[in-house]
């Protein structure tokens, strides 16, 4: 049975339309049920915020990185995690007997994840292929997971 054969919403004497999807407060819902493209979307805004942020520091030379770092934590990530109560299941095993929330492959599927690798890797300089996790190590950070799993 698909949304199109069902009878329509009435709100009053209104239809309601179908819609692939919706976005309320911010987080993006699909008709699947599927939180992907929330995440996606917020990670997009926030990496805008990001190359925001960077191409106004890097007109001051002598700021360094422990700042660098500071600023966007208080600034771009909040945006990637906003919301993360509701799509943060994408994060979740998908067995239940599964615990290994560090998986490498499924973490690095994440785009809050991605951006936040992408953003270590311009602030040392190094290529892209470079190894997330030893640039995250570098810098001490963790997977933005735990932050997720926190809230």
């Amino acid at each position: 049975m698909t949304f199109d054969s069902l009878s329509p919403f009435l709100l009053g004497k209104k239809n309601l339309d179908f819609c692939d999807e919706y976005c309320y407060l911010g987080i993006v819902f699909s008709k699947s049920g599927s939180m992907n493209s929330a995440a996606k979307c917020l990670a997009e805004k926030a990496s805008k915020a990001m190359f925001s942020i960077l191409r106004n520091l890097y007109k001051h030379r002598t700021v360094n990185h422990r700042v660098m770092l500071d600023i966007v934590d208080k600034m771009a990530l909040p945006i990637a995690l906003y919301g993360v109560e509701i799509w943060g299941v994408n994060f979740m095993p998908f067995k239940k007997c599964d615990n290994n929330f560090f998986n490498r492959k499924r973490l690095s599927k994440h785009d809050t994840e991605n951006l936040q690798y992408r953003f270590l890797k311009i602030l040392l300089g190094v290529t892209r292929k470079t190894s997330s996790w030893a640039v995250a190590s570098e810098f001490g950070r963790y997977p933005l997971i735990i932050k997720a799993f926190k809230q």
